[in-house]
């Protein structure tokens, strides 16, 4: 019966386990048939969701950034644009596809460069050589996708074509999308329980939740302790191939949801956040007898219940968006998360930048009317004021990664612009020849 316990104990190296099988993942959702109104997301949801953090790319981020950046390798947009001419937010995005992904496979967010990518998989296209698709548009086509990807990934970047480029970048963007609609599939799923076991009795029926199973699995761990010594060898073996079963099917709930982490660390000495599954596992541990707090847990399995219920649903994710919050706001990782979210949505840069395309135009009347000083004056305080909007995003930007100005190419742009129509200012404040202010507003919107 010892290696009953040495198989509970390897759950953590079948957890690690990332080798890709193209048939394991759940695209067939079912649940939520209902109409799905617009509005189903209340305002407080849409707040609170937005500022739950997330471990991404090696630090821990915001919602709202999470899914922005999703987005934009995505499709190239930061929302995503219906037929209908509304838009949807990224925070809305990623909660629909969270935890209704049936109404998100019908969002065009997989942008195609090129129509031959998809009709060379004998997907009848929009008819453009460039559009973007809905993931319910690619699924006919989705294994002959990734069973070349499979193939074209071996070969070196610079060996392949245009088209091949292409097709490795749509099969790599809708591996993250159906691994995201993934993330909560331990609270879709049930954990068969295999009959004949000694332990098979602590179940009324042959399927368990996750949550019933993690709540009664110390009863299990004292029971195979307790009995170890009175099983004869046929049991111990029915036991043991139970044991492997159940612990294989747990293995594939928290692999699915690895990356899902929105949870602190359980020791304090890991830089590792844990998903809602990573949070409870040391259940599994046999030398751990007590039970981990199920509660965020059951919220998720809460919310998959309600999902025809608009306010329940949303009371329901308040709630869960609380506890994360709680959890997450004492440590450090955390601190600038609301700094992060309103950064975004301030827009700063955004703004700055039609705030250089106005000075530009002023610029250009002045041109008209050279010894006119008011427009003069109204240039140099557009560019002013274009100028703090740059400094304050790039101020927050550093603050938010902790990191120079200059890291990044993009960043480096950012800087070099802020540090060119600085300089100009200043000299035309000294100078006041009209030149360098001219100069100024074509620098800024160039930037």
């Amino acid at each position: 019966m010892n290696c009953l316990l040495e198989i509970l104990l390897a759950v953590t190296i079948l957890t690690q386990e990332n080798d890709f099988n193209s048939n394991a993942l759940n695209t067939q959702y079912s649940g939520f048939t209902q109409i799905y109104p617009k509005d189903f997301w209340e305002k407080e949801s849409l707040l609170l969701a937005k500022r739950l953090p997330i471990q991404s790319e090696g630090r821990v981020k915001p919602w709202n950034t999470y899914a922005r950046f999703l987005l934009l390798r995505f499709s190239g947009r930061t929302s995503v644009r219906l037929s209908d001419g509304s838009k949807i937010t990224p925070i809305q995005w990623l909660l629909d596809t969270l935890f209704f992904p049936e109404i998100s496979y019908s969002y065009p967010v997989f942008i195609v460069h090129d129509e031959v990518v998809l009709e060379s998989l004998g997907l009848k296209t929009h008819g453009k050589k460039r559009d973007r698709y809905s993931y319910r548009e690619l699924i006919p086509i989705r294994d002959k996708l990734i069973s070349q990807y499979l193939t074209l990934r071996n070969i070196p970047p610079q060996k392949r074509s245009y088209i091949q480029d292409q097709t490795v970048i749509l099969a790599e963007n809708i591996l993250s999308y159906e691994e995201i609609i993934n993330y909560l599939e331990f609270a879709n799923k049930k954990i068969f329980i295999p009959p004949g076991a000694s332990f098979s009795n602590l179940y009324p029926s042959s399927s368990v939740s996750l949550v019933e199973l993690i709540k009664t699995f110390p009863k299990i761990k004292k029971s195979l302790k307790e009995e170890s010594q009175k099983l004869s060898p046929d049991e111990s073996q029915k036991d043991l191939s139970a044991i492997k079963e159940i612990l294989k099917q747990v293995s594939e709930l928290v692999r699915s949801a690895e990356h899902f982490a929105i949870l602190p660390p359980r020791q304090n000495a890991s830089d590792l956040w844990d998903s809602p599954i990573g949070n409870v596992i040391d259940v599994f541990d046999p030398e751990k007898d007590t039970l981990p707090d199920t509660n965020i847990l059951e919220l998720f399995y809460e919310l998959q219940n309600s999902k025809t219920d608009k306010a329940k649903f949303n009371s329901t994710f308040i709630t869960l968006s609380q506890r994360i919050l709680e959890k997450s706001q004492n440590y450090k990782e955390y601190k600038k998360i609301p700094l992060e979210v309103s950064y975004y949505d301030l827009n700063l840069l955004f703004y700055s930048q039609w705030i250089f395309f106005l000075a530009v135009i002023l610029t250009a009347i002045w041109w008209l009317f050279i010894t006119n000083k008011i427009l003069k004056f109204s240039v140099y305080l557009t560019n002013s004021i274009g100028l703090m909007f740059l400094i304050s995003a790039i101020t927050l930007r550093c603050i938010i990664r902790e990191r120079p100005p200059v890291t990044t190419l993009y960043e480096t742009i950012l800087f070099s612009t802020m540090v060119a129509v600085a300089l100009s200012l200043i000299v035309e404040k000294f100078h006041r020849e009209g030149i360098l202010l001219s100069v100024t507003s074509f620098l800024g919107l160039l930037g």
